[in-house]
């Protein structure tokens, strides 16, 4: 799932420091809400 892999992204440039872990949180959000939707 692309989903997945994008989380998983996200994950990884965190444990790298480029970006904040709050941010993060907030695209997998916004990633999770239209995937969500998509299938709704």
């Amino acid at each position: 799932m692309l989903a997945r892999a994008a989380s998983k992204a996200l994950d990884k440039a965190v444990s790298k420091g480029v970006i904040h872990a709050n941010q993060a949180a907030n695209k997998k959000s916004a990633i999770t809400k239209r995937v969500n939707a998509a299938q709704a």
